[in-house]
């Protein structure tokens, strides 16, 4: 094994840290259909960039909503409520739930759209 192989092998985790992320999108994805609400989670930062380190991650998700939505802080801690997430406050307030940091997004495919949003 070269130098940057073994290096890799190091500092990169297991491939169980990637499941068990792929699971509570699944579930988070089938809350918002129940709901009924126009919206993904989708995975995001280091984890989606294949960047993230082994023992010092967090897993960042993004909830995109349809522009047409208000209050999409408030949304998302609806479809969060089963797992009592911790909400951190900011311009655009997030949550917590164990290692994973859920953001709300607008999803914005075109700079008309943002135009368009009432954020």
């Amino acid at each position: 094994m070269d130098l940057l192989e073994q290096v890799k092998s190091e500092i990169k985790p297991n491939s169980s840290a990637l499941k068990g992320m792929k699971s509570f999108v699944d579930k988070i994805n089938q809350r918002i259909r129940d709901l009924g609400i126009n919206a993904e989670c989708i995975p995001g930062g280091s984890i989606a960039k294949g960047t993230y380190l082994k023992e010092d991650f967090d897993i960042d998700l993004f909830v995109k909503f349809d522009v047409r939505y208000e209050n999409i802080s408030d949304l998302l801690d609806q479809i969060l409520k089963p797992y009592k997430p911790v909400r951190v406050h900011g311009s655009r307030d997030y949550f917590q739930i164990s290692k994973y940091e859920i953001v709300p997004v607008l999803n914005i495919k075109i700079l008309k759209m943002l135009k368009m949003s009432r954020i």
